[in-house]
């Protein structure tokens, strides 16, 4: 995983740590087209496997990504094998170096760069986050049934979103990515009970999601549905999705008194 590609390299390393620039906060330079910052970096699925598990989930580490030729010390390749990747036209071959703390720079091999800068794991953290937001099953309640709520008789309720684990996959700096969500539900019923459901709920004779009114009237029942996610890159994590996000929903319900009676028997 950490190889050195070139004799200059090799000898600077053992003797010019002093010399090398430090890192800043994630940034470009227009002059040297050239890219740097802190935390992981997503390396492409052609790349060392273990290199690439190192350097998505290393927090500490200071990256730079520049011409495929260029070091971080100064000075060039003897030997520099360019253009070998074949990038897009939208896209230029650009090597990434990291290191930990103030440590020495390792090569992390070659990579196809757009203007964006190259994808890290919390810009694609970000955008699967967005993705993940739009492409969420709408919060729908309804319950069974629809008229002639009573009071002492079970109502059902259905959030009309899947239980289970959500899938989506989708394309993202260039990314691969894989996300799977969980959720669960939280039911007020406006007469000051309420329940947590792993499960978004049903129709008869499903009484997963069910609640018994004692008075009549009409009741305001709210509905809250929290979403957790992971996601992978290419192959690598999971990692978690930034924050749970949340849905929330109204529905009116009128219940009417439900009282017993005689019925004549033969």
């Amino acid at each position: 995983m950490r190889r050195m590609c070139g004799l200059v390299v090799a000898m600077m390393l053992a003797v010019a740590h002093a010399s090398v620039a430090q890192a800043v906060d994630i940034h470009g330079n227009d002059v040297q087209d050239s890219y740097s910052g802190v935390g992981g970096l997503v390396l492409p699925s052609s790349a060392d496997p273990q290199s690439r598990r190192e350097a998505v989930s290393c927090e500490d580490c200071s990256w730079i990504v520049s011409d495929a030729c260029d070091t971080p010390y100064g000075v060039a390749f003897l030997h520099c094998q360019s253009a070998v990747l074949h990038c897009p036209s939208d896209s230029h071959e650009r090597r990434a170096w990291m290191r930990h703390g103030d440590g020495q720079w390792y090569d992390h091999g070659l990579l196809c760069v757009t203007a964006g800068g190259p994808p890290t794991l919390a810009s694609v953290g970000h955008q699967a986050r967005g993705a993940f937001v739009q492409r969420l099953p709408p919060l729908l309640p309804s319950l069974q049934p629809a008229r002639g709520v009573v009071t002492q008789l079970p109502v059902l309720f259905d959030s009309g979103q899947p239980t289970g684990v959500t899938a989506i996959d989708v394309r993202l700096a260039g990314v691969n990515v894989h996300l799977e969500a969980r959720s669960h539900w939280t039911w007020t019923f406006g007469d000051g009970a309420s329940t947590y459901s792993t499960t978004g709920g049903s129709h008869w004779p499903d009484l997963s999601v069910s609640h018994v009114f004692h008075r009549a009237g009409r009741q305001v029942v709210r509905v809250k549905t929290q979403w957790a996610a992971e996601y992978w890159l290419d192959g690598l994590g999971p990692f978690p999705v930034p924050d749970e996000v949340s849905q929330e929903a109204v529905v009116a319900v009128w219940v009417g008194e439900g009282r017993a009676a005689l019925a004549p028997v033969g």
